[in-house]
């Protein structure tokens, strides 16, 4: 969606962690002393993969002029002839089991047949050719199916992307040779070894960036476990207010780093129908368009300054079908809660003072939305930006406490919104301040959304 992919490498607990993360400087440092290394060798494997390169190029370029590499079909042929004529046999016998046994039989017998290769390249290339058979045997719901092309035609098709002269050699090195090529493993192992290790020196002086590894683009995790939420109170609520209680995340949810911005709202607005777009449009609580008309285009547009501001004006159920459309959702109140303040229940996202430079509230004096991620300072205890100010954030949680249902939201529901906007007193942003405001109805220029997504299993 957007902002930086960090690889899968670990998970960080968060028993220990203290509302501003200490950056271990020897651990930095030494990080910094491997990665100059990993460097050095890097560059060595570097310069071995491309003699790889150029001499399995030379190899497949010589075999292909060969009579479009004949001699190599024919090798691949006398290795599989046996084990593809038991195949044939097997699969010809009625039953689904007899399918089952002879993939069976392929799955182990095709590395020790193509283990017996002699022409040259081949002997270079059996992780390619164990990939391309299997991919070819994919294509057919049963194996006699794949069977039925004769043992020359399985050769030709497992072989005829390495030696088609038509495709410059870069292309096929890309396009799978150079990830089955055993001789590229050194360059593989360094290159993936440098790559953690880079990862790791990130974390070291930014240690939250480890909730972000392994989420996809623009989120961060928020571990499962049972977590703390504020007795509440704000505006509406008045007797309403809420003690302070627990709540129980079952499994880790990512988060949107950012608050949705107009320049990604407008992308899903311009993909809508006319009359879908103008039922979703930014308005006000006098439902007027927040977004100017372009003459030209006769369209609503957020101003060119505004585009990384976040979509403010947009009801609950606008919020909800946006995030549907790229598989996500919007977060539950108590998923909220654990990003806002963490295991230690923080007053603010960053900690208990107060400090007006980490967010922008009444207190900054901007009186409008600023662009976001403006306050990183003010991340809260999983890295997340703008969670005080800025906007406040709709929740897929009624008043009750009951989930939200996107696909019927009720029409006189109150849902919960939490966060706190440029408007709000510094009391108003705390981590436990909520208001209560009508799903479908309510649209206002201070409230805007962020994503949530549940990771795969």
């Amino acid at each position: 969606m957007r902002k930086v992919l960090i690889p899968a490498l670990l998970i960080l607990g968060t028993a220990s962690l203290s509302a501003q993360p200490v950056v271990d400087a020897r651990k930095v440092s030494t990080l910094e002393e491997k990665i100059a290394t990993l460097e050095v060798a890097f560059g060595q494997r570097n310069t071995e993969l491309r003699k790889v390169y150029r001499d399995l190029e030379k190899k497949l370029s010589a075999a292909a002029a060969d009579d479009t590499g004949a001699k190599l079909v024919a090798d691949i042929q006398r290795v599989l002839k046996s084990l593809l004529a038991s195949a044939r046999a097997q699969a010809k016998r009625p039953g689904a089991a007899s399918q089952a046994k002879a993939r069976a039989l392929l799955k182990t017998g095709i590395p020790k047949a193509l283990a017996k290769l002699e022409v040259a390249p081949l002997s270079e290339l059996h992780g390619y050719l164990q990939s391309r058979f299997f991919a070819f045997l994919a294509e057919s719901d049963k194996v006699g199916d794949a069977l039925t092309l004769s043992d020359a035609e399985i050769a030709q098709r497992m072989l005829s992307d390495a030696i088609d002269q038509q495709v410059p050699f870069y292309e096929r090195w890309n396009g799978g040779l150079s990830d089955t090529v055993a001789a590229t493993d050194p360059f593989r192992k360094i290159h993936k070894e440098l790559a953690d290790t880079r990862v790791a020196l990130a974390v070291a002086k930014d240690p939250l960036l480890a909730f972000q590894i392994g989420c996809e683009p623009g989120f961060a995790r928020v571990p499962a476990g049972g977590y703390t939420i504020h007795s509440t109170e704000g505006f509406i609520t008045g007797i309403r207010s809420k003690k302070q209680r627990r709540a129980a995340i079952d499994r880790p949810v990512w988060i949107g780093l950012y608050e949705v911005t107009n320049e990604e709202y407008l992308s899903w607005l311009q993909s809508l129908s006319d009359s879908e777009r103008q039922k979703h449009l930014p308005r006000n609580s006098s439902s007027k368009f927040l977004w100017a008309k372009d003459p030209e285009t006769g369209q609503h547009l957020p101003a060119p300054e505004k585009l990384k501001h976040p979509v403010v004006g947009v009801n609950l159920r606008s919020a909800c079908l946006y995030a549907l459309s790229l598989g996500c959702r919007l977060p539950t109140e108590a998923e909220w809660c654990a990003m806002a303040a963490g295991k230690d229940l923080r007053a603010y996202p960053w900690g208990e003072k107060y400090e007006p430079e980490r967010c922008n509230d009444r207190e900054a004096g901007n009186k409008d939305t600023t662009p976001i991620g403006s306050h990183p300072k003010g991340r809260g205890p999983f890295g997340h930006y703008d969670v005080a100010g800025n906007v406040a954030e709709w929740l897929m949680t009624y008043e009750s406490g009951k989930s939200v249902d996107p696909a019927a939201i009720e029409n006189d529901g109150n849902a919960v919104v939490r966060g706190g906007s440029f408007e709000d007193s510094k009391k108003n942003v705390q981590t436990g301040w909520v208001w209560l405001k009508r799903a479908i109805y309510d649209r206002d220029s201070t409230t805007g959304f962020r994503l949530a997504k549940d990771p795969p299993n």
